[in-house]
Parts: C-alpha cells; sequence; structure tokens
C-alpha cells in the first residue's frame, strides 16, 4: 500500500471529506498488515508507519487495535454488500437476483485474502468474548441481502414459501462448505473448482425449493 499524505495536509482540523479519506486509509492499511502479519504481530506503529499517519491519529478515531479490527470487519462487510446491491440490480427476475446475491458472497469468500482473514478472525474469537458476540451480528448483516432476495422470489411464486430465514441459513451453509474447507487448511485450493461448487450447490437448492 503507498503510504497516505493525510498527516502532511497542513495545520487545522481536517474536512468532513478528508477525515473520511484518512479513516478509510487506516482501515485499508490496518486489514494489510492483519492479513501479512496476524493480528497479535501487527503493532500500532508498523500499522501507523504502513498508512503512512502518526499512531496518534489511528487512536483518535479507533480506542483500541481491537476496535480498530472490527472497523475493518465493517468495512469488508459495507463493500462486500455494496458489490451484492450493484449485481442485484442488474437482475432481470427474482430466482435471478437470489442467484446473483449468493453468488457474489459465495466468490468473495473464497478469495484468498477472504479466506486468511475469515481463519485469523476464527483464531482471535477462541479467545475474545467480544469478537465470538459480534460474529452473530456481521453474520446478519452478510446473509440480510440472501435472505431479502429469498422473500421477493417467494412472494413472486419462484421458491417454496416455507421460513425464509431457514431456507436462508440452509442456502448459505450449503455454500459455506468450501470457505470452511479453506479455512481450515482441509483441501487443496488449487485442486478445486469454486464455480463448479456454487453449481453443484445452487442446482441442488433450486431442486429442493423450487414450486
Amino acid at each position: 500500500m503507498q503510504k497516505t499524505q493525510t498527516d502532511d495536509r497542513g495545520p487545522g482540523r481536517p474536512t468532513r471529506e478528508q477525515a473520511a479519506a484518512i479513516a478509510d486509509a487506516v482501515l485499508a492499511g490496518a486489514h494489510e498488515m492483519f492479513l501479512a502479519k496476524g493480528y497479535a504481530a501487527a503493532g500500532m506503529d508498523e500499522i501507523a508507519a504502513h498508512v503512512g499517519v502518526s499512531k496518534l491519529t489511528i487512536y483518535r478515531r479507533f480506542p483500541s487495535k481491537e476496535a480498530l479490527l472490527i472497523a475493518v470487519v465493517d468495512r469488508v462487510i459495507a463493500e462486500l454488500t455494496a458489490a451484492v446491491e450493484l449485481n442485484v440490480l442488474a437482475s432481470t427476475s427474482p430466482l435471478d437476483a437470489l442467484e446473483e446475491t449468493i453468488k457474489t458472497v459465495f466468490k468473495a469468500s473464497v478469495e484468498p485474502d477472504a479466506v486468511s482473514f475469515g481463519r485469523l478472525l476464527s483464531c482471535e474469537s477462541a479467545h475474545n468474548a467480544m469478537l465470538r458476540q459480534r460474529f452473530s451480528a456481521w453474520q446478519g448483516k452478510i446473509r440480510g441481502p440472501v435472505l431479502r432476495q429469498i422473500s421477493a422470489a417467494q412472494q413472486q411464486g419462484k421458491i417454496d414459501d416455507g421460513d425464509p430465514a431457514i431456507l436462508c441459513a440452509i442456502l448459505c451453509d450449503l455454500m459455506d462448505g468450501l470457505p470452511k474447507a479453506l479455512r481450515d487448511q482441509i483441501v487443496d485450493p488449487v485442486a478445486i473448482d469454486p464455480e463448479a461448487f456454487f453449481q453443484e450447490r445452487w442446482s441442488f437448492f433450486l431442486r429442493a425449493v423450487s414450486v
């Protein structure tokens, strides 16, 4: 990551746009450092140097490294949900929108950086109660668009009218098999075809819920 020049902007308080740019640069840089060194080994001094800001600049926005990690996860999820919404806009039917939604989530989850970051979060949450508590909220944010598209497809009579939350959990659990196996390092990424994995499970889901 190229160092920013946010600390060289001159005297005075930053504008709202400058403050947003600084926060985004800090989060992007912290994400990179957590991936490169791990959460425990990535010190705030190193993160500040990597971003090109002072450590005080980071602490003004994020009171602890734990708060910084949480903000990084929130940023990742916000980017994912934004990508989902863009793909849904291009969809031509409720089922198409549902497929695009779950495919976007799935493809993001099997990216190497996402696998590594998921592994990091799993390790940290094993001994961090706050992170464990947040996992449910994070999962809800990720699955929210899937749930909405399932409900929309049901309203159009395209899939079974069962409990949409249960159908959402089933679909997401089907798709999480590969990301989980990659995080647990029990499969060789080179030997796996993510597209084939997705299509097999999507077809299975459709056969189970089609009316």
